[in-house]
């Protein structure tokens, strides 16, 4: 169930590890989290508040993807470095398989003035954050469950492709290209793996290298 989610870029992406992205495609499904451990106390707050508020006593489990082109930012924060990958998913595919019990929307960065001069149902307390986060361009995926844990089912075609960290040396990406593309075929899907060249573009590299300053008679 959308709250009032505008379409803002084609693909949903899931900043992770290697080891997360086999297992996904191994069994097909997406695993979510408990808020406990986040390290935005803000963030961690409101959705204690959130469940507290609930009229059914229930766990509140959520799953955080970006809804832009990949940043530096995102590599660094999200992922391991050297291990990182982001699975990329179509967006509307995705968000068209999800249960009823999972909600969404994309984030609402606020200043904190914002809180006493704005006015919030108890239904955007999920999807609100400070300001200061909006570089992650976050779209948020919400479950409220009995259950000790949360995942669903997902068919391997919302997959978009699989894009590994910039860091990884071009031997082992072809390794892990190798599997993940190898796993994905056993499954009955291709898969698209490549890697981030978002800290070595060719293109960047060839203007730098074809630079000439014009001299002027």
């Amino acid at each position: 169930m959308s709250i009032n989610s505008k379409k803002k870029f084609d693909y949903l992406i899931r900043y992770t590890d290697i080891a997360s992205a086999l297992a996904l495609i191994d069994q097909g499904a997406l695993s979510f989290s408990l808020p406990g451990k986040w390290e935005d106390v803000n963030d961690r707050r409101l959705i204690e508040k959130y469940q507290q508020l609930q009229r059914k006593e229930c766990k509140i489990f959520c799953l955080c993807l970006a809804e832009c082109a990949e940043t530096f930012h995102h590599w660094k924060v999200f992922t391991s470095g050297y291990s990182g990958v982001a699975i990329e998913f179509h967006r509307e595919k995705l968000l068209n398989e999800l249960p009823e019990e999972v909600f969404f929307n994309s984030m609402q960065y606020k200043n904190i003035s914002h809180l006493k001069s704005q006015s919030f149902t108890l239904d955007q307390l999920p999807f609100l954050k400070r300001r200061a986060f909006q570089a992650e361009a976050e779209f948020r995926l919400v479950a409220k469950t009995l259950n000790k844990s949360f995942q669903i089912s997902i068919g391997l075609n919302v997959i978009h492709r699989v894009v590994i960290n910039p860091w990884m040396t071009p031997s082992v990406f072809e390794s892990v290209r190798k599997v993940l593309e190898t796993m994905a075929m056993i499954k009955g899907m291709q898969l698209d793996v490549i890697q981030s060249k978002l800290i070595d573009s060719p293109s960047w590299l060839a203007f730098t290298d074809g630079f000439q300053e014009e001299v002027k008679d």
